[in-house]
């Protein structure tokens, strides 16, 4: 591989120091970034931390941390006595960057590099909006959250010594103590004469409705509902 030097980091790495990502973490994401789309192909040799750090205008332990991160996450190896080097899938060339203000390895790639079946189901019905005031069904206004009132209670319930060895009793089906408060909760509140054995803890809504439907209905079985509801779930 010829001189990493010749490679312009600079030209594609950008670095926006009011983010609340660490600079080390974007270097490394727009690093990997530029490893997956053929920028950086197999057996490059990576700048040493002090030149790749002048060519930043970073500090070194940031650019030690850098390597460091892409070598954790299976990127990159360094080797004694000869460099950092990027490990992989092999390719004949790299991709040339014709335009960097184009190829930004900061910003996600627009289209994948292959061809794939679309379906409306994985269609986003959800909209983000920046607008100042907003139309919809209704929400709780946040300014009127406890938020100093609730801080104390956690706080309070936390500091309790007999709390604390309440969060080792956890198995693969959920925490006991959680589960057993929260079959109280339901006895009080539904009227669910239940107890903590009949309680399943799933990390999701979308996985309890999955779990659900794999033990009641079988291949073949016929399902009918009045219409498609909740999204998620319907993915």
């Amino acid at each position: 591989m010829d001189s990493p030097v010749k490679i312009p980091y600079e030209s594609f790495i950008k670095i926006d120091r009011k983010s609340e990502t660490s600079i080390y973490l974007q270097i490394a994401n727009q690093l990997i970034n530029a490893i997956q789309r053929g920028f950086l192909p197999f057996g490059t040799k990576l700048p040493g931390t002090r030149t790749f750090s002048e060519m930043l205008e970073i500090h070194r332990n940031t650019a030690v941390a850098v390597y460091d991160e892409l070598s954790a996450q299976g990127w990159t190896e360094g080797f004694p006595n000869k460099g950092t080097f990027v490990i992989g899938k092999d390719q004949e060339k790299p991709v040339k960057l014709n335009n960097f203000e184009q190829n930004n390895l900061q910003n996600y790639p627009v289209s994948t590099g292959f061809s794939f079946k679309t379906s409306n189901i994985l269609d986003n019905p959800f909209e983000h909006s920046d607008c100042e005031y907003v139309f919809n069904d209704g929400v709780p206004d946040i300014r009127l959250t406890q938020i100093g009132q609730h801080s104390r209670f956690y706080s309070s319930i936390l500091k309790r010594k007999s709390n604390q060895k309440a969060l080792g009793h956890y198995n693969h089906d959920g925490s006991e103590f959680f589960k057993e408060h929260l079959s109280q909760y339901l006895n009080l509140s539904r009227g669910l004469p239940i107890s903590k054995n009949n309680l399943l803890i799933t990390r999701s809504t979308e996985m309890s409705i999955y779990i659900v439907s794999e033990i009641l209905l079988s291949a073949g079985d016929t399902v009918l509902v009045g219409a498609l509801s909740y999204f998620s779930v319907n993915m």
